[in-house]
């Protein structure tokens, strides 16, 4: 895994290296043992991104994925184990570098930049202005034939007014630019990428929910989940989840 440098890639930020040393500072010593054995992924969004990428993705031990913003280092675990990629990662952070290299030490996953069959972020984008040089960025890491794939949280629409229910995540909108799906897709598509749009998660269940604890709402989800009618409640305007997956073009 490489530490990147804090190079200027034409876009405005709204973070820097010390925002998220002191993020990754105070997450405290993280559960290196949910990491390694895939246990957060239990939680009901999660198990909605991995009907995603097990839809979309192809299992190859040959392919070379690489995440950008990659502590924890809980998504190269997750790949390694369940594609057999061959696993890259850049991260700005002093402090997450040092954490990410311990999980994934623990995990014994090797990980170590190179153009990649399958370059992700996941909660990356939003911490940009600039959408189009970031997108451009990424399309340039990606191999012809290769994909691109971005998680963001949807900070528009009916998930925004949700937030601000929230006094936890209130604080959100000072280091996170709303960015629609429809936007990314046109940025995807701008650098020649077949694009499709998966919303995961709803903020209507959790509406519903909004008073019950972590647990109780996890189960009532994933119970959705199971009587397959979550995706009543997942569309672009009331998810609060994009995946946006887009196939470079051989000879792009």
């Amino acid at each position: 895994m490489d530490k990147s440098n804090n190079q200027n890639y034409g876009a405005a930020k709204l973070t820097d290296i010390n925002y998220w040393n002191n993020y990754w500072s105070s997450a405290g010593n993280l559960d290196t043992r949910a990491i390694i054995s895939l246990r957060w992924m239990r939680g009901y969004l999660f198990q909605e991104m991995k009907d995603v990428f097990r839809s979309n993705l192809p299992i190859s031990d040959s392919r070379v994925f690489l995440e950008i913003g990659c502590a924890p280092g809980r998504w190269i675990v997750y790949f390694r184990k369940h594609f057999g990629y061959r696993c890259y990662g850049l991260e700005i952070s002093d402090q997450g570098y040092k954490q990410t290299v311990e999980n994934l030490c623990a995990a014994n996953v090797d990980a170590r930049i190179i153009q990649a069959d399958v370059v992700f972020s996941d909660g990356f984008l939003e911490h940009f202005t600039d959408l189009q040089s970031i997108i451009e960025k990424l399309v340039s890491l990606v191999k012809p034939g290769g994909i691109l794939i971005s998680s963001i949280p949807n900070l528009t629409g009916l998930h925004k007014a949700f937030i601000a229910l929230s006094k936890k995540k209130a604080h959100i909108f000072n280091h996170h630019y709303p960015i629609t799906a429809e936007a990314i897709r046109k940025a995807y598509e701008s650098h020649g990428l077949r694009t499709k749009i998966f919303p995961v998660g709803s903020v209507i269940p959790k509406l519903v929910g909004h008073f019950l604890i972590n647990k109780p709402l996890n189960v009532l989800l994933l119970g959705m989940k199971h009587l397959k009618i979550n995706h009543l409640f997942e569309n672009t305007a009331i998810s609060n989840t994009y995946i946006v997956i887009g196939i470079k073009q051989d000879g792009a």
